[in-house]
């Protein structure tokens, strides 16, 4: 029986630990740290942004005290001028009229502010011998032992005093002393003249203000005695000001003013202090313990704020771990899968490649098939991006469909996918599965009641064979698509060393030619234009030539075609134009040079400014140079062509249009453009002879073009039969290997005359 209890006892403890074990396991989700982490940062950022606020508050509070400190100094200088003024009034009257009695100047009423001022004289020994209150007092009243008697007595200086609040002899009154001291007409000392203000007169502009309980106003003299006060310093006439606080840590200045801060957070200290400019004072304000309770409101209520979002968050980050792990399947799901068709994405077809890199070695045996499809763009820029996402499930649903099983199919991205194929046999397998995806691609597709062509032109690499790993194979497959889809599009390549060969010749070339411009490998060939009816040279035209360290010369065929696809076109061709001009500029004469211009050159808005420095450079005649297009850059734009032409033609260069009679030749160019010479194209002259539709088509172009006044140049002459047929069929002017080959400017610009054979 005991037994049987105690594995009762095991058993329901160990169902109580898997039970909690199963509940507290969601608790090492991710999320749980990152939940108490956000809690923390929460509380942090409230905290700052508490203090924050603080701040903010209590710098208002500076710049309020800071403003209030600069209007009392203000009022305060106002009154000690007015009253400085007054003083000097009335020693400058009794210096002017020394019989006047003192009596009659102090006996009119002198106000500050709308408010009477006393005014006392004491003569050179103490006595006060007049006072706007008593002009004749019944006997002299010795205050000889005033603070301000005697500093004007041993002044040294003649200055403004203002005194200690002191209490009147006479009036028992609190006053402040305002003190000039006068002379007789030795200059000797003979007395002081005194204003007495009331201290409440100094406290009048602020005493009714709201300036709250813990807040005081002063007026101290250099001496540190309080002149006037209100707020807390109300009752402290004639009391040295001492800052009591000694936790003072910050001082700041506001243009003059020093603003120094004590105490606690929750009971700061504030003393903002100013000089009254110009006079021995200063002004004061001591706040104690200013907290704005609106402040506080805030604190109490970000606080609040933050535990109520701090509970949120607990709340939230439980669901979340609780919830995490019924969907971590899922996401691993989505995470290795396109979510339009439901295909392995890029991130899983890769690891599956680095995955049978890393387990298979040399002894791969699969066939990577990188799918483009052609046609793609237009379907969505013509149906929108809904008709194209249908159209990639189509596409999709059959690459699957002539799948073997085994076989993988990814969607890389766009309208790219991949295929990873087993393979015993290379070719053979790779062929049969690419040709039978390229053919049923080729069937049209209905999506939305629209029926949809598009192709598929596929790259094929063997692992192992061709790539040693999945970046190199990925590379490869690359390469063979680039070549599929150079090679007509909707067919299938592999991947071959000569691929990787070109690639790596074409880099070369590209950098080369970068190198050339900048080392000078470039050079401009010339081949002269014959006019045929002088047989005389009129002109050349400049043909560029790479002089390639290592290769020798390379044939423009190989270069040109590169330079306009990378762009190095256009600083190519600005040198070919500056240096075409020099070369022509020591030719005396009136010899004209073609310059080629390329559509990418003719676009680019620094052709004009390039043509205007080139001849400015050389000194040569503009109507010596001439600039040759082709068709296809009559093309671009009507309206932006037009112009440029018109801007050439006015600075006085020459046109020619290139190779007429080919591509998309119209003969409205003629009439629609400012040309003034066509070239007709070397596959009409090289019909001479052979084909009978040949001369008659020639006829047409130089008729036209002599009814326009236009000059012809015949293109490719290389035989006398051909020069004969021209000049029969009226063409004004000729270039061809019969005359000469192109050649350096050397060979060729120093009174080259070439061979005519026309008989």
């Amino acid at each position: 029986m005991k037994r049987l209890r105690a594995a009762i006892r095991n058993c329901r403890a160990t169902l109580r630990r898997d039970a909690w074990a199963e509940l507290l396991r969601p608790l090492a989700q991710p999320v749980i740290p990152f939940g108490i982490a956000l809690i923390g940062l929460l509380w942090l950022f409230t905290w700052q942004y508490v203090r924050m606020e603080r701040d903010n508050v209590d710098r208002e509070t500076e710049q309020s005290i800071a403003n209030l400190v600069v209007v009392v100094e203000q009022n305060a200088v106002r009154t000690a001028t007015e009253l400085d003024r007054i003083l000097k009034f009335l020693r400058q009257s009794h210096s002017r009229n020394r019989d006047m009695e003192w009596a009659k100047l102090v006996k009119e009423e002198y106000t500050v502010d709308d408010e009477a001022v006393q005014i006392a004289i004491i003569d050179a020994k103490g006595m006060m011998i007049t006072s706007s209150a008593m002009l004749y007092p019944p006997a002299p009243v010795d205050l000889s032992d005033r603070e301000h008697y005697r500093v004007h007595l041993n002044a040294t200086e003649d200055r403004l005093f203002v005194s200690k609040p002191v209490m009147g002899r006479a009036s028992g009154k609190w006053s402040v002393q305002f003190t000039r001291q006068f002379f007789d007409e030795n200059g000797n000392f003979a007395g002081v003249v005194v204003i007495s203000l009331d201290p409440s007169h100094l406290a009048k502009t602020y005493s009714s203000l709201n300036i709250g309980a813990n807040l005081g106003i002063l007026l101290v003299g250099d001496d540190g005695v309080i002149r006037a006060g209100s707020g807390t310093y109300k009752n402290s006439l004639g009391a040295s000001y001492v800052n009591s606080d000694t936790s003072t840590d910050v001082s700041r200045f506001f243009d003059g003013t020093t603003l120094t801060r004590g105490g606690t957070t929750e009971h700061p200290k504030l003393v903002a202090s100013r000089r009254v400019t110009g006079y021995p004072l200063q002004v004061v304000i001591d706040a104690d313990g200013l907290v704005s309770p609106n402040w506080l409101r805030t604190r109490d209520l970000y606080y609040s704020a933050c535990a109520l979002i701090s509970g949120l968050i607990v709340v939230v980050m439980l669901g979340s771990a609780y919830g995490r792990q019924r969907f971590e399947s899922k996401i691993v799901h989505l995470a290795r899968h396109d979510a339009l068709t439901g295909l392995s994405n890029r991130l899983h077809f890769r690891e599956m490649l680095d995955s049978a890199y890393a387990s298979g070695g040399n002894s791969l045996k699969f066939a990577l098939h990188v799918i483009d499809l052609d046609g793609f763009k237009a379907v969505n820029d013509t149906y929108g991006h809904p008709t194209g996402d249908a159209l990639l499930m189509a596409v999709s649903h059959r690459l699957r469909d002539n799948l073997r099983e085994g076989d993988t199919l990814t969607r890389l991205g766009g309208d790219e996918f991949a295929i990873i194929q087993a393979v015993s046999d290379f070719t053979f397998e790779a062929s049969a599965l690419a040709g039978r995806l390229c053919e049923c691609m080729k069937e049209p597709f209905e999506v939305d009641a629209v029926v949809l062509t598009v192709g598929a032109s596929i790259g094929i690499a063997f692992a192992a064979e061709d790539a040693p790993s999945t970046v190199e194979l990925l590379r490869v497959a690359d390469l063979a698509l680039y070549n599929a889809k150079e090679s007509g599009r909707g067919t299938y390549r592999f991947y071959s060393e000569e691929l990787n060969a070109a690639l790596v010749a074409r880099r070369n070339l590209e950098n080369g030619l970068v190198n050339a411009l900048k080392r000078g490998e470039l050079e401009v060939f010339y081949q002269p234009i014959v006019s045929l009816p002088s047989q005389k040279v009129a002109g050349y035209e400049a043909l560029i030539r790479w002089r390639h360290p290592e290769r020798g010369l390379v044939s423009p065929g190989e270069f040109i075609p590169v330079a306009e696809e990378t762009g190095l076109i256009v600083p190519m061709g600005e040198w070919i134009l500056r240096q075409a001009c020099r070369d022509l500029a020591q030719c005396p004469g009136d010899t004209t040079v073609a310059v080629n211009i390329s559509p990418l050159q003719f676009r680019d808005e620094g052709l004009l400014p390039a043509v205007r420095d080139a001849l400015a450079e050389s000194g040569l005649p503009s109507s010596r140079l001439k600039i040759e297009i082709t068709e296809s850059t009559l093309m671009e734009n009507d309206s932006d062509t037009i112009e440029k032409l018109s801007s050439l033609r006015k600075l006085g260069v020459l046109v020619s249009m290139d190779d007429f009679g080919t591509g998309y030749s119209c003969l409205g160019y003629l009439q629609k453009y400012p040309i003034n010479c066509i070239k007709i194209d070397r596959s009409f002259v090289m019909t001479i002879g052979t084909e009978r539709s040949g001369a008659p088509i020639i006829r047409a172009i130089i008729a036209l073009a002599n009814s326009l006044g236009m000059t012809t140049i015949g293109e490719g002459v290389e035989t006398p039969e051909q020069l004969r047929e021209l000049i029969a069929l009226g063409c004004s002017e000729a270039q061809g290997y019969l005359f000469s080959k192109p050649q350096p400017a050397s060979q060729i610009l120093n009174g080259y005359v070439p061979r005519v054979e026309a008989a």
